[in-house]
């Protein structure tokens, strides 16, 4: 596929874990990673199921550096999550 040329999938292999967050109900865990992506994975699988990650504004102009993320952490009932960055970044997610 053309999309894992341009952005490889996340591994077990190619993935540096900076955080963590388990989900409350399902066989679902987050991974925060150090290149700001943040993957949705469920447990003993070898791929994540889903990427998520914060675009840079568009007004910004580079070198922009984007910073790991440092926590994660789900809401009690696992339908939304939040995330810290090194930066300072806090940013609010919905699980897909």
């Amino acid at each position: 596929d053309f999309e894992d040329v341009v952005d490889p999938p996340a591994t077990m292999e190619n993935v540096t874990t900076k955080a963590l967050s388990s989900h409350p109900m399902r066989p679902f865990f987050l991974v925060g990673s150090s290149n700001t992506h943040i993957y949705l994975w469920e447990f003993n699988k070898n791929k994540a199921m889903a990427t998520y990650g914060v675009l840079p504004a568009a007004n910004v102009p580079p070198p922009y550096a984007l910073a790991s993320i440092s926590a994660l952490k789900f809401d009690h009932f696992g339908h939304r999550f939040a995330s810290a960055a090194l930066d300072g970044t806090v940013c609010t997610w919905q699980l897909e």
